[in-house]
């Protein structure tokens, strides 16, 4: 099991994507992805993988809404794997309903076959003790103050802009308000979008005329 633990935004899907990248034409993966909008059961998350499963083996596939009964199978089908796999459970807090509390407990190290992997990522705020003792773990701390400033002075000179110090500091302020403990990538994101978008425009224009 690899847990991946970090705030929203710290870069846990970025790697999680890149590992499916990856690894892709290496293994087989079952990737399943979570998100603030959508409404996942833990019944619904095990669910999904099995019919995933099945449809790899061409086998039927009927929905099962008893979660003792659904775990049984899981570890049943995941037993059927013969190459290297990956299951992939991104954004994990998101998981929610009436087994909440239980979404951690029924993933059992000693039940997963050799040639299975488990990749969960999840928010440092979320109970993980249970999975930590089992689990390789990669925490994503996101980008810090320092690194902040290190990657605009290197962005600055890539883009060959030369800005005022006071527009530089106000620019920092920002992005540390608003990129602090994020991902690489937000940074970036970020960076691309204030200088390439008409919200600073007149500003750029002013301090570089």
């Amino acid at each position: 099991i690899l847990l991946i633990l970090g705030r929203d935004g710290s870069g846990k899907s970025s790697l999680v994507s890149n590992l499916v990248k990856e690894y892709e034409k290496e293994v087989l993966i079952f990737p399943f992805f979570t998100n603030v909008d959508d409404n996942h059961s833990l019944i619904n998350l095990i669910n999904s993988y099995i019919e995933m499963i099945k449809i790899r083996f061409k086998e039927p596939y009927e929905y099962i809404n008893n979660l003792e009964e659904v775990i049984k199978l899981f570890y049943q089908s995941i037993s059927q794997i013969k190459e290297k796999c990956l299951i992939i459970i991104d954004d994990f807090y998101y998981i929610n309903g009436e087994y909440e509390n239980e979404k951690y407990s029924w993933i059992k190290e000693d039940e997963i076959p050799n040639n299975v992997r488990i990749v969960i990522s999840t928010s440092s705020g979320d109970d993980v003790e249970h999975l930590e003792a089992e689990s390789y773990l990669w925490r994503c701390i996101g980008v810090t103050h320092r690194m902040i400033k290190k990657y605009l002075d290197g962005y600055l000179e890539k883009i060959n802009q030369k800005v005022s110090q006071d527009f530089y500091q106000m620019l920092l302020d920002e992005l540390v308000n608003k990129c602090l403990n994020k991902s690489i990538t937000y940074l970036k994101t970020y960076l691309d979008y204030v200088f390439f978008n008409d919200r600073y425009d007149a500003k750029i224009i002013n301090e570089l005329s």
